[in-house]
């Protein structure tokens, strides 16, 4: 090659065209936020393992696949009887005030189910209940359902009122054995009609067995997820509101938290959920940041219950019971084990 002579004009030329490149590539490099000069992380990465995807612009970036979790309820009257008219919160996760006044604790709007749902949708719009069973909701009394909110179509159930487990498994055992459902997630909510149960050991026996045969109930999952909840505080007026409050703690978490405990081995998809302890201490929530359940450990029992029923929650209560409930749930490990 002809050499140029520092002089030439094709030797200006040339020296302006290297200046100019140099220059480009000065502020391509300081576009992308890395020094001039210095490889990206990402060339980086490329550089020592081939397989490194180029990186993604923010409009390709992967939102989370539309899923559904399939749910069954192995309840009583409080998961059963299920009514609501609007949605129980906001958009942004806050309450739905419906106005204030008596609108906002209903005593016809109850039932923990439909704000379970309806928080799970708010922690990931992705995320669909699919609620399976041998039976539909009621409502109050196990009257015919007439809510309006979600669907005037009530959900499936395996929910029985009135039954103690004992009672629940002589009636639903055998769909259980014979792998009736199809179910990703089921809830064992008991200890309500278990409350008058004061043998420890017996109520261990027969929690111990509902689990059991939950774990191995599901016609489509071998290992469906299996959560345990305490029962939420009811009134019962033959016992004073103290003594019934540290009573139902006994009764209602620490020996069923005491059972699921020791079935996590043998279970390992086991989980408790605490619907009684929130109350009592007032634990804030997104739509509950400064609401009072409790004075002294004592539950108000008149704020939390059904007009003239003291054994059920009136809107209020409902709400929060699925609020608590449902952010309980690690989604993210729900998501691996079943998202599809």
């Amino acid at each position: 090659m002809r050499r140029m002579h520092p002089g030439s004009i094709g030797y200006s030329c040339a020296m302006l065209l290297r200046s100019s490149a140099f220059v480009l590539v000065m502020l391509v490099s300081c576009r992308n936020g890395q020094a001039p000069g210095k490889a990206s992380p990402e060339d980086t990465a490329r550089s020592t393992n081939p397989q490194v995807a180029p990186p993604r612009s923010a409009a390709s970036a992967p939102v989370n696949a539309p899923w559904t979790l399939r749910v069954y309820v192995a309840g009583e009257s409080i998961e059963r009887r299920n009514r609501f008219v609007a949605p129980p919160f906001q958009p942004s996760g806050l309450l739905n005030e419906r106005g204030g006044g008596e609108a906002r604790n209903d005593t016809d709007e109850y039932g923990w189910m439909i704000p379970l749902a309806a928080r799970l949708r708010l922690r990931d719009p992705s995320l669909t209940l699919e609620w399976v069973g041998t039976d539909a909701w009621l409502a109050g009394d196990d009257n015919p359902y007439d809510g309006t909110y979600p669907s005037t179509t009530p959900g499936r159930t395996s929910a029985i009122s009135g039954t103690s487990i004992e009672s629940w498994l002589e009636q639903r055992k055998g769909e259980l054995e014979r792998k009736t459902h199809c179910y990703d997630v089921a809830f064992a909510a008991r200890g309500g009609n278990d409350f008058g149960l004061d043998d420890d050991a017996e109520y261990t026996r027969q929690l111990t067995l509902l689990v059991k045969l939950l774990a191995r109930g599901s016609k489509c999952r071998a290992t469906p997820m299996i959560y345990v909840t305490a029962h939420m505080p009811d009134f019962h007026d033959d016992v004073l509101p103290r003594a019934l409050a540290e009573l139902q703690r006994k009764r209602f978490v620490e020996r069923t938290r005491s059972t699921v405990s020791a079935l996590a081995a043998q279970v390992p998809t086991v989980r408790f959920i605490d619907s009684f302890t929130p109350f009592v201490e007032n634990r804030k929530t997104t739509a509950f940041p400064k609401e009072t359940w409790s004075t002294g450990g004592v539950p108000d029992y008149s704020k939390i219950a059904r007009t003239g029923d003291g054994l059920h929650p009136r809107r209020l209560a409902s709400i929060y019971v699925g609020e608590v409930a449902a952010d309980a749930l690690d989604l993210a490990e729900l998501r691996q084990l079943f998202g599809r």
